[in-house]
C-alpha cells in the first residue's frame, strides 16, 4: 500500500530541530543517530507521520557530503563488511 506524501505540516509538527540543536558536531551525519532514535519513539507512540519524517531525515543524514569529489559527492557513511570464512552468517544464528 502506498503511503500518502508527507506534507510541510508533518515536518513542522515533528519538532525535528530538537535533534540538531544540542548536537556538538554540526555535521549532517552526526544527526542520523538522533533521527534513528526518534523513528523508534514515533513508532512506539503510533505516530506514523512523525515516523516517516524521521526515517526520511535519518536516511538523508546517513550520507556524507564531499563537494570536491565530483564522481561521488554523497558517499555512504556506513561500511558494509563482507562475511569472511571465520565469521558467522545471520542465517546461522537465527
Amino acid at each position: 500500500m502506498d503511503e500518502p506524501p508527507l506534507q510541510l505540516n508533518d515536518f513542522r509538527s515533528s519538532e525535528w530541530q530538537e535533534c540538531i540543536a544540542p548536537a556538538a558536531n554540526k555535521k549532517c551525519v552526526s544527526y542520523s543517530e538522533c533521527f534513528r532514535q526518534k523513528v523508534s519513539e514515533a513508532k512506539a507512540a503510533g505516530n506514523e507521520n512523525a515516523r516517516r519524517v524521521f526515517q526520511l531525515l535519518e536516511g538523508v543524514c546517513s550520507f556524507g557530503f564531499e563537494p570536491r569529489e565530483f564522481n561521488d559527492p554523497f558517499p555512504s557513511m556506513t561500511t558494509i563488511r563482507s562475511c569472511g570464512p571465520n565469521m558467522r552468517r545471520i542465517s546461522d544464528v537465527v
